[in-house]
């Protein structure tokens, strides 16, 4: 069986020409956080069971669908692209962001951020701005192979159960 390689889709990608916003969780700030603490969740545990990237599966066909019209047909175009297809995001990834939440204190509900356009948005604009930052400084083929390029990419492929302590060792 070949590996296959595919790019994570990332901010600058979707987003071509705008600036990369700073890694944090602000855009889920005033959002019901039970929500998004259920969204994030859901989105991991379909990573992590499938072995393939379908998108036809339940969860991301349901998360699609939520985004306003625009930003669904472009996440489709990026994700079922011929062979080109890209990553939406990695475990690792979600783990981060999870991890984030839980260490900021839970704002205000602010109801107008309660529609599932807006939350759903706001969810995939967090996963592609968590995806650039930790994707763009692994410089593979731009430095020396070493132990730590390997460490690096093994973090970055999530291969070792990463937790919040693992983030610290890749220097992330």
């Amino acid at each position: 069986m070949d590996q296959q390689y595919h790019p994570v889709l990332t901010y600058s990608l979707y987003y071509p020409g705008k600036e990369l916003p700073v890694r944090n969780v602000e855009r889920l700030s005033g959002l019901n956080r039970d929500v998004v603490y259920n969204l994030f969740c859901r989105l991991k545990m379909t990573l992590s069971r499938s072995s393939e990237r379908d998108i036809h599966q339940p969860f991301m066909e349901w998360f699609i669908s939520l985004l306003p019209e625009r930003h669904g047909k472009r996440l489709k175009q990026f994700l079922l692209n011929g062979t080109a297809d890209h990553f939406i995001t990695t475990p690792l990834v979600v783990n981060q962001i999870l991890a984030d939440l839980f260490s900021e204190p839970a704002g205000a509900l602010e109801p107008q951020y309660e529609r599932p356009d807006y939350i759903s948005l706001a969810l995939l604009e967090s996963l592609l701005i968590y995806n650039e930052h930790h994707f763009r400084y692994l410089a593979i083929g731009t430095r020396q192979d070493d132990h730590d390029l390997l460490w690096q990419i093994m973090m970055m492929q999530d291969l070792n159960g990463a937790n919040r302590s693992s983030f610290a060792r890749t220097g992330q």
